[in-house]
């Protein structure tokens, strides 16, 4: 895992989500050369079976239409939520601590002590420098995306987060996937049930948004 002779600083650019109304850009951070890209992605393999862990877990568009299939018999109101910028918004100590559980759970041999795991995953985070406009910046919030762990960082956030919804008394959806930061879910309920279940979501974590979007003619935004 030692950084390359060629490694070099990591480089910023933008990608607009056209599909947004406002069209606002997703910032990426190409890590691919940089000093702690293998230590990332050594970390990310020990973490991939993790990932699936969420019942609402969605690997690729195929496993959402296979899940959708099979529940293709449900009616109800359809919504989607958006978590607004959840990689920058990730909360990184705690993410960093439910990583280190998990690795913990799944190799019961990994000999490193605690601190110098947590420690590897902040030289992967934590020390994200980067180049943009011929100038230095250094993140200081959340994880970039292109680095390995963002996606599963990301996930096992959100994993944990969710578990909460098993608390809500209100009218739970019937149906909730989630693919990263997108969310498609159908309840048996009216409008008013979805505004106090996203409420309900909107508590879970002061660093994370939910926005919503309801169905209109029998088709989601």
């Amino acid at each position: 895992m030692r950084p390359d002779s060629g490694s070099r600083a990591p480089e910023a650019y933008f990608l607009v989500k056209v599909h947004k109304s406002n069209q606002p850009v997703r910032p990426i951070i190409s890590s691919y050369d940089a000093y702690n890209y293998k230590t990332a992605k050594f970390l990310a393999n020990l973490l991939s079976a993790a990932m699936k862990e969420g019942s609402s877990y969605i690997k690729d568009p195929f496993d959402f239409v296979d899940k959708i299939h099979s529940n293709k018999d449900s009616t109800g109101l359809m919504f989607s939520l958006d978590i607004s910028s959840l990689f920058t918004n990730v909360p990184l100590e705690k993410s960093v601590d439910i990583a280190t559980r998990k690795i913990r759970q799944y190799h019961l041999d990994w000999k490193i002590v605690d601190n110098n795991l947590t420690e590897l995953f902040y030289i992967c985070t934590k020390r994200t420098n980067f180049a943009f406009d011929g100038k230095n910046y250094d993140q200081i919030n959340g994880i970039s995306m292109g680095s390995p762990l963002a996606p599963i960082l990301a996930n096992l956030f959100m994993n944990e987060i969710e578990k909460e919804i098993d608390k809500y008394t209100g009218k739970k959806p019937e149906i909730y996937l989630r693919y990263v930061d997108d969310i498609f879910s159908i309840i048996h309920g009216t409008q008013k049930d979805i505004a106090k279940f996203v409420k309900f979501m909107n508590k879970l974590d002061p660093s994370i948004k939910f926005i919503v979007e309801v169905q209109n003619n029998n088709k989601l935004p």
